[in-house]
């Protein structure tokens, strides 16, 4: 909570303040020594040294910069005394205080020229900038992401060095090392560094050359000798660890297959660690709201009339952590050849797995306990597949695991490009089967619109009502007030999804009805790919058959060639992106006919109770972007929105902006209010109808 009071950080004390603010219950150096000793109930006492360069080249411990040194220090001090507001000020929010404040100082230092710390001291820094500091703290959980910048600046640093060094002993590390070139497809999912993956084998090289790794069979890097490197002016920066960069990390046991045939399209943006809570935001509003005191101290302070301007500021950060887009038409594709692909061949997999899992058993009773379906004669197989997977291409049980050949064991995996060939070309049956299993996650996935960690748990005993016609889950942010329980909710599902669904009940059943499993599991359960007669399922494993899906209907790539690898995230939108293009085509009888809904109404109701609103506001945003992308120059069509967006953003012509980007501007028109996009419903000759309107509510520029 804000401090109510204005300015209250200058209200009378009985203490002489100069007196006051030169000690501190951790500190246990003096006040003026030019290294401080510190200790929060450490087991043995840290440092703080001053002795840092400016932006000129001059120590911070040099006579004319004492202002400048005495502010700092007095700061850090006037942070952890808790002289804003209520609340306890025990040893833990004294160390949160000091920690927050010297990422503070450690963000002014590393831009001191901006700042002109050389010349004006703290004095120099100006409104805008003050502002602009809250900005930047609030819009990561991460200090080191949003103040120290570590992503772009570890970037910056490794590429830098990679220009001084030499390419072509890069180049024979990566050859004599080809694991540095593995990014698996969890390291591109969770990047958060913005550089293109082409150059992630180069910057790992370079890491490796220079010995900056750490670590047993997993490789990180080791993030605090690189900050002493990145950060050498700094008082915490330089020597605090920081978040690894898992696109970064190696391990020499990773198997090139485990990956993807291509580089995937982004999916998320590199600024995805979530924006801070108000609590969390205070932490750092407090102490550089409290920099103001330094007035009653008479040391050069941003102007009082700046702390008035900050006290009711709200940082703008609408569009941190914002998902990629995954266009509408590979979204519906997907839907489409999933389904197809259940109707040819969803009930001859699962019945062939299951014929090869009771012949194994079978085996192990007649006396072979070491049986396995790798290990079964090569007639058991061919009896076991059904015909259609016959025609279809199957040839064995699968290329990615060890077959056993006149008495040796051989790889069959191949070549990456062997690998995805034989893929699609359907030789192996487990391959076949985690598409499958893939294709039902799509369905599922974009029917329901709920989170990952929802989908994965969903279990094949209870996800479905008698009826069939709900599915059931837990919900993933319902367990307050429940002891940690997750609430269970229902929602309609599509009896092609039900089908779906059936086939892998069905599979559970029968392998637990023969001894395969004890019980029945999650539903997404997947037979082990090497040949293992188990089921497995993480997330991992989940996303990993939407990966083989991808790649075996080879979806549509984006405009630098890189494929849209789809997670449950990026399919969240479909349900709601669905009712949006119904309009364009004359009606929604299906959703109608799923949702049991006769009103047009009561189907939009569902849909917005239904939809998380950040999910809603980002599909009506794409919706519109990729109407307005159609547009061709001169189109009189979405005339007062695109005036808006020509005014609010300075954009000269629609047709030209990306789409993404597009989007990204009608987003943030929602979010403030400016633009309305609804469904209109009115009755005519035919009956009741709908249709997408785009109302500007305000042209005027809200800042």
């Amino acid at each position: 909570m804000q401090p109510n009071s204005e300015l209250s950080f200058l209200k009378d004390y009985n203490t002489d303040p100069a007196e006051k603010y030169r000690q501190a219950e951790w500190l246990l150096s003096s006040f003026d020594s030019p290294i401080w000793l510190y200790n929060f109930d450490y087991s043995k006492p840290k440092k703080i040294c001053w002795d840092i360069r400016l932006d000129d080249g001059s120590s911070l411990l040099e006579k004319r910069h004492l202002n400048l040194l005495n502010g700092f220090r007095y700061w850090l001090i006037i942070a952890t005394q808790r002289e804003l507001g209520p609340g306890t000020n025990g040893t833990r929010t004294q160390s949160q205080a000091f920690y927050c404040t010297l990422y503070l100082i450690d963000h002014l230092l590393l831009y001191a020229e901006r700042y002109t710390l050389a010349k004006t001291h703290l004095a120099g820094i100006s409104t805008d900038e003050l502002k602009m500091l809250l900005t930047k703290a609030a819009s990561s959980t991460a200090s080191s992401s949003s103040l120290l910048e570590w992503e772009e600046r570890l970037s910056l640093y490794i590429f830098k060095e990679i220009e001084k060094a030499d390419s072509a002993h890069l180049n024979a590390l990566l050859i004599e090392h080809p694991y540095l070139k593995v990014v698996t497809p969890e390291q591109e999912d969770s990047n958060t560094l913005n550089v293109d993956l082409k150059f992630i084998p180069l910057m790992r090289a370079w890491l490796y050359y220079k010995k900056f790794y750490v670590g047993g069979v997993c490789k990180k890097i080791a993030t605090v000798k690189l900050s002493g490197l990145i950060y050498p002016n700094t008082l915490l920066a330089c020597s605090a660890p920081k978040p690894s960069v898992g696109i970064l990390s190696y391990s020499k046991h990773k198997d090139a297959h485990n990956g993807r045939e291509m580089i995937g399209a982004p999916i998320n943006r590199s600024n995805e660690n979530k924006v801070l809570g108000l609590n969390a935001y205070n932490s750092y509003f407090r102490p550089l709201y409290c920099l103001g005191i330094l007035h009653k101290l008479n040391i050069p302070a941003p102007s009082l009339q700046s702390f008035r301007e900050i006290q009711s500021f709200v940082p703008s950060i609408s569009q941190a952590g914002r998902f990629l887009t995954l266009p509408t038409k590979v979204a519906f594709d997907a839907v489409k050849d999933a389904i197809e692909f259940h109707l040819k061949y969803g009930k001859a997999l699962i019945d062939s797995y299951c014929r090869l899992a009771v012949a194994t058993m079978a085996a192990r009773k007649n006396g072979n306990h070491s049986a396995t379906m790798v290990t079964l004669p090569k007639k058991n197989f061919i009896r076991a597949i059904d015909p259609k997977l016959k025609e279809l291409g199957v040839t064995r049980l699968g290329f990615s695991i060890k077959e056993m050949e006149k008495s040796a064991v051989h790889v069959r995996k191949g070549t990456s490009t062997e690998y995805y060939k034989n893929l699609r070309e359907n030789k192996g049956l487990l391959e076949l089967l985690s598409v499958y299993v893939g294709c039902v996650q799509i369905v599922v996935g974009a029917l329901v619109a709920r989170r990952h960690s929802e989908m994965v748990s969903l279990n094949v005993d209870d996800c479905l009502d008698q009826s069939e016609s709900w599915l059931i889950f837990a919900n993933a942010k319902s367990t307050s007030g429940l002891w940690g329980f997750r609430n269970e909710e229902a929602r309609p599902i599509d009896p092609i999804a039900v089908k779906m669904i059936n086939q892998l009940q069905r599979m559970q059943k029968v392998l637990k009805r023969i001894g395969v499993i004890d019980e029945l599991g999650p539903l997404f359960s997947t037979p082990e790919i090497r040949g293992h007669l188990k089921l497995t399922i993480n997330a991992s494993r989940y996303n990993k058959n939407m990966d083989l899906f991808c790649d075996y209907f080879e979806v549509e790539q984006d405009v630098h060639g890189r494929r849209y690898y789809i997670r449950q995230h990026t399919l969240r939108r479909f349900f709601a992106m669905l009712f949006f293009h119904s309009s364009a085509f004359g009606g929604i009888d299906t959703l109608r006919w799923m949702l049991g809904h006769t009103d047009l109404k009561h189907v939009w109701h569902y849909i917005t109770e239904s939809t998380p609103g950040r999910v809603l506001r980002a599909t009506t945003a794409q919706w519109t972007a990729e109407n307005l992308s159609k547009l061709s120059a001169g189109n009189q069509g979405y005339k007062d929105l695109v005036e808006l967006i020509y005014a609010r953003f300075g954009v000269k012509e629609v047709s030209l902006v990306e789409t993404e980007d597009l989007e990204g501007m009608i987003e943030e028109l929602l979010l403030q209010g400016s633009v309305d996009i609804e469904p209109e419903f009115f009755e005519d000759e035919n009956g009741q109808q709908m249709q997408i309107m785009c109302k500007v509510v305000a042209t005027n520029d809200p800042n």
